[in-house]
């Protein structure tokens, strides 16, 4: 896409990276000062699960010690709060810091923890490896010495996507390199806007804050981000650094993108419903629809038998049963086109049965594609986790499970407070969670829930998410009924 919007050749002169590869680029090319082999590998999580596993062993001295997730859980929150083990504040200074003490707050130092952190970090100095939190921590390290690493190189612009999805280590990086707040910086551009917009880039997006500062003393920084789609707080996540943007860099010019390029207007209008946004939706003819089943099994089938619809008839199957003589609006013209998101990846077995049976082809994507690059088949239905599929676009989505304790999953919640302010913020960020998921289809959006459930051996009969109450104006209901088997022409011998 840059190479599309600024040509080939300006194309391979734009650094174009994630937050831990940029970081990754800066910690091989100033190694020596980071006391780290140059060609440090980084683990990847069965590696990090096996070292740490060893930590936990040796700490425990036979003992009953803490458990894997706990520790690793633990380790991970330090590193993205920059804190190296024993320490109770980060050990440097740079912009945006002064917000530790509020985050602090919420922090709590375990002894046996800290220890286990050491133990580890010990482990992988020894071995010459990072880890992939160690990524942007390190860096930032480095970044903040300003008399050892030239901050911020060659860059005279930097532009962020999806910045209502940064956490405290990465909102602190981008201070480090964008850290003044004097009026030649304060031109900068700040873009709230809705990911519902496709084909726009940072690039073009920030087009109006391009040239060099007034006074030439570092970059000009354009951030793009839509706090209506922050779902990652599971990961440190805080939608209020953006809403702190224009108080980080006074007089940044603020461009309100409120058109959408992928969802046809009656998709966007009910996704609305949930934001109390009101964007203008693509004028294009769209299905949305929403139905209630008995059980899981029989969502799965409902999902199957309307792809197979869509679709045209994929097999005998769907010829034998019926199934093509109805006829949706909109066809699919392939199976890639189309997507089943759940809000856990557990959800999918019933799923994957249905269109095995119809003889669909479909794909399982992984939970984590911040973390490897993430491979759409063209030829086979997707099945992905809501927030797997953040940044991406289908003209037809499925979205199963719409009930009490899957979405908002609050299955697991115990004793929490209902009123309580964590308990609330989780709500919020499962409501902006639907809000992606519907966004996500540009003409066909399906919605589904199942009136009772078995999810990883427990039976769920809490009835429907409390998020279709605001979408019951907008979805119309459908009743999916199965339609008579046709009788078989061929004579019978007996």
């Amino acid at each position: 896409r840059i190479a599309e919007t600024a040509g080939e050749e300006a194309g391979r002169k734009i650094t174009s990276a994630t937050f831990h590869s940029f970081c990754a680029a800066v910690l091989r090319k100033y190694s020596g000062q980071a006391g780290i082999p140059e060609d440090f590998r980084v683990l990847d999580e069965e590696e990090q699960r096996g070292i740490l596993e060893e930590v936990l062993r040796e700490t425990a001295g036979g003992k009953r010690g803490p458990r894997l997730r706990a520790a690793a859980s633990y380790i991970e929150e330090r590193k993205r709060f920059l804190l190296l083990p024993g320490q109770t504040s980060p050990g440097f200074s740079a912009a945006g810091l002064e917000l530790f003490a509020g985050e602090a707050a919420a922090l709590r130092a375990d002894p046996l923890l800290e220890a286990v952190y050491a133990g580890y970090r010990n482990r992988l100095k020894a071995l010459g490896v990072l880890d992939f939190d160690d990524l942007i921590a390190g860096a930032l390290r480095l970044i903040a010495r300003r008399d050892s690493v030239p901050a911020p190189g060659p860059y005279s612009h930097i532009f962020v996507d999806e910045y209502q999805d940064v956490n405290f280590a990465q909102y602190v990086l981008i201070r480090a390199l964008v850290p003044s707040k004097t009026p030649a910086m304060s031109e900068a551009s700040a873009a709230s806007m809705a990911s519902t917009v496709s084909g726009v880039s940072p690039v073009s997006a920030g087009a109006g804050s391009t040239g060099e500062g007034a006074t030439g003393e570092g970059p000009r920084l354009c951030v793009i981000g839509d706090p209506d789609q922050a779902i990652y707080g599971f990961r440190g996540a805080d939608p209020r650094y953006i809403d702190r943007f224009r108080e980080d860099y006074p007089g940044a010019a603020v461009y309100h993108l409120t058109k959408s390029f992928r969802c046809a207007a009656p998709i966007l209008s009910a996704a609305d419903s949930l934001s109390g946004r009101r964007l203008e939706g693509k004028a294009a003819p769209a299905r949305i629809v929403r139905c209630q089943y008995p059980t899981e099994k029989a969502e799965a089938e409902g999902i199957a038998r309307r792809i197979s619809r869509l679709i045209g008839g994929s097999a005998f199957f769907a010829l034998d049963s019926g199934i093509v003589d109805s006829t949706e609006e909109g066809g699919l013209q392939s199976f890639g086109d189309c997507a089943i998101l759940l809000r856990a990846s557990a959800m999918a077995a019933p799923i994957e049965k249905a269109l095995k049976d119809h003889g669909i082809p479909f794909h399982l994507i992984g939970e984590k594609p911040w973390r490897e690059e993430l491979h759409i088949y063209v030829e086979a239905v997707n099945i992905l986790t809501i927030h797997a599929s953040k940044g991406l676009e289908f003209d037809h989505v499925f979205i199963a499970g719409l009930e009490e304790g899957l979405l908002p999953f609050t299955l697991y919640d115990g004793d929490s407070s209902p009123d309580s302010i964590a308990t609330n913020t989780k709500i919020e960020e499962e409501k902006r969670l639907l809000y992606v998921a519907m966004t996500r289809a540009r003409t066909g959006l399906y919605l589904s829930h199942a009136r009772s459930r078995m999810f990883q051996g427990r039976k769920l009969d809490y009835g429907p998410s409390r998020f279709l109450r605001h979408l019951e104006p907008h979805v119309p209901a459908e009743t999916e009924t199965l339609p008579p088997r046709k009788k078989d022409p061929q004579l019978r011998l007996f």
